[in-house]
């Protein structure tokens, strides 16, 4: 990611960490605490805590990467806990879409949406804050279709 897509990435971060704190929520950057990335990696990485209103007691632990900001949708995967395995069923939450399975979210927000539905290309938004739309949409489906965690 070029400097002038890493620091619109950062200051619409910034939105995005206010409006998760609103919703009982956290935002960090995954450099905060040093997190190496791998060959093929994002380059914009950020970790979330977010939680349904419906269980208070819930939260889940979402990891955002960014290829290209804002020109692409990220991958948002969830892990057991902050910066745990991304690989694990019971890290999910289920959510129509949601694909604790397959490790993805089957929505036109999120990369992998991007590569299971080609014809999605050009319904990207590039305006305005997409780094808090997509954390936006995520904070909703929790707090209208949550239906537990996933087994």
């Amino acid at each position: 990611m070029d400097l002038e897509s890493e620091l619109r990435l950062d200051e619409d971060a910034a939105e995005v960490a206010a409006f998760l704190a609103e919703n009982d929520g956290a935002l960090e950057p995954a450099w905060h605490r040093g997190e190496e990335l791998e060959a093929g990696d994002e380059t914009g990485v950020y970790w979330l805590t977010v939680r349904p209103v419906s269980a208070p007691d819930e939260r889940y632990y979402a990891r955002i990467g960014w290829n290209r900001y804002p020109g692409a949708p990220p991958s948002v995967k969830f892990a057991t806990t902050d910066r745990g395995s991304l690989s694990e069923t019971s890290a999910w939450p289920n959510v129509g879409g949601y694909r604790p399975g397959n490790f993805d979210i089957c929505a036109e927000w999120t990369s992998e949406g991007h590569q299971a539905h080609p014809e999605w290309a050009g319904r990207w938004p590039t305006a305005g804050n997409p780094f808090l739309w997509v954390v936006q949409i995520l904070q909703g489906d929790l707090d209208r279709r949550y239906g537990g965690r996933s087994a």
